[in-house]
């Protein structure tokens, strides 16, 4: 069985408006949803912000979040997803659910 690895470099612009498809363009993720690469039985981890578990397109997708703990800090962290939204775009441009064939899911949203 052939095995191929895709890299992707994801330098995501927060814009007033903006979608994940521009993103999506960017990366050609059009080229690896024709050849059927959906990221099936394939973990990843994302090293960014907090990815909003509770998004309809991030919700089946995320096993486990792991936030730093600073032990000088007695305030765990709890994101604010009205401002903590990087982490969700970037997470939703690689692993974001297909919910509707007119609406824009990740590279790997299987």
């Amino acid at each position: 069985m052939k095995k191929e690895v895709f890299l992707i470099a994801i330098s995501a612009s927060i814009a007033l408006g903006a979608n994940n498809q521009k993103d999506l363009d960017l990366i050609n993720a059009s080229a690896a949803h024709k050849q059927d690469i959906t990221g099936l039985g394939v973990k990843i981890g994302v090293i960014d912000g907090p990815a909003n578990m509770d998004h309809p397109s991030l919700s089946n997708q995320i096993a486990n979040h792991i936030y730093s703990e600073y032990p000088t800090q007695a305030i765990k962290f709890e994101p604010d997803f009205s401002v903590d939204i990087h982490g969700s775009h970037v997470t939703s441009i690689i692993v974001g659910e297909q919910l509707d064939q007119n609406l824009p899911y990740g590279v790997a949203y299987g």
